[in-house]
């Protein structure tokens, strides 16, 4: 049967109700705090109170669970019992206490906007301002301040420019890239590189031939390559083309000549005389502003020679001249004639073979003497060709 207590208190160490156990509004329900009992029998929930000041209750699985308001349901409690208004977040301070934190805007800088449509809340920042921070960094947002290189960022706006902040400038910090770099990038293999063709290289040695040039190093990894000659070299006997056949050019007395190929036989001069003696020279003199009055030697001849022509040609107008062969001691002093007449010389050119007396004896002086000089000329190239008798 039911056991009600109207009293101010109902005391008792062990208390078995097998039916329910109704209290006044005014009484109490004390339990002594414990620290736990044993697991009750099956079918049984034991109730007590811990020194934690908790509610709690055992099956007979030995389960504890809670029942005071911070394990069942004490938070959801606590939260509904706030009287703020607006957006926010809980936060637990202590045991089943939540505190609610509401979210404010701060003008211009951050707004917040409730879209219940969508269930969530919308956060603005707005333009924010680096000292808008409370650390005194920099926030990065597209078009804003550039990120300094000691915050992290390239302080630029550009690639060029933040090559240049972070000391990578293309040509000055660093090598451009090159098909070049990238050939010399590709050997692997020792020796001297040769640029083979555009964008191409290799890795070439230097090497000997047995017997006649010798290379250590070749390819210069332990030192410079050195080329040395053995002390002993393989000689190869040299070739001597046959020159029976051939028609060879000689200076003879007359100026001209060929040596016949029968002289010639099998590389070595049988009997030909090649009149070595007949050689013909020429010599050149320039004369600066020629006038009728010049006269001085052009050359000395030790042996006998003959004349062969004798030309003049001048920058403009035209000089009248002769070639005089003259006594050894006495090259200031006239001479004879060696031109039957003078030569006319002129812008065109001239030349003489007009000789009235051509062969000139060794120990002999040859000068130059003009006649006439007209137009004005500013420069005059004279050249004697003789030949050596």
């Amino acid at each position: 049967m039911p056991l009600t207590d109207s009293s101010d208190s109902l005391r008792t160490r062990n208390l078995t109700v097998d039916d329910a156990l109704s209290l006044g509004p005014d009484t109490p329900l004390e339990l002594q705090e414990m620290a736990g009992p044993a697991a009750p029998p099956a079918g049984v929930v034991r109730l007590y109170a811990k020194s934690d000041g908790n509610l709690y209750c055992k099956d007979s699985a030995d389960n504890e669970k809670d029942l005071t308001a911070g394990a069942a349901g004490g938070e959801a409690n606590t939260a509904s019992n706030v009287g703020t208004s607006g957006m926010g977040v809980f936060k637990q301070k202590t045991g089943v206490d939540l505190e609610f934190k509401r979210l404010n805007a701060v003008s211009g800088k951050v707004s917040v906007t409730d879209d219940p449509a969508n269930s969530k809340i919308d956060l603005d920042l707005g333009s924010v301002a680096s000292s808008d921070l409370s650390d005194g960094g920099s926030l990065y947002r597209a078009g804003g301040t550039d990120v300094a290189v000691a915050d992290g960022g390239t302080g630029a706006s550009d690639a060029a420019q933040a090559r240049t902040s972070l000391g990578l400038s293309i040509g000055s910090d660093v090598q451009a890239h090159g098909a070049e770099l990238d050939a010399l990038a590709g050997l692997s293999a020792n020796g001297l590189v040769a640029r083979t063709a555009a964008g191409a290289a290799a890795a070439r040695t230097i090497t000997g031939t047995a017997g006649k040039i010798q290379v250590s190093n070749g390819d210069g990894v332990a030192g410079d390559p050195v080329i040395t000659i053995p002390d002993s070299p393989t000689l190869v006997t040299p070739v001597v083309a046959d020159l029976s056949n051939m028609t060879h050019d000689h200076q003879d007395a007359a100026g001209g000549g060929t040596l016949d190929a029968a002289a010639i036989a099998s590389g070595t001069l049988a009997a030909a005389r090649l009149a070595s003696q007949h050689r013909t020279v020429s010599r050149m003199i320039y004369i600066e502003n020629p006038t009728a009055d010049d006269e001085f030697p052009i050359g000395f001849v030790a042996d006998d020679v003959t004349l062969v022509q004798v030309r003049g040609v001048t920058d403009t107008g035209t000089v009248d001249f002769n070639i005089e062969h003259r006594g050894t001691n006495t090259p200031g002093t006239a001479g004879t004639d060696t031109l039957t007449s003078d030569v006319t010389a002129t812008s065109a050119g001239a030349s003489s073979t007009d000789f009235a007396d051509a062969t000139v004896p060794g120990q002999r002086w040859l000068a130059y003497r003009a006649s006439a000089v007209s137009g004005s000329p500013a420069r005059l190239w004279v050249a004697v060709e003789y030949t050596i008798d």
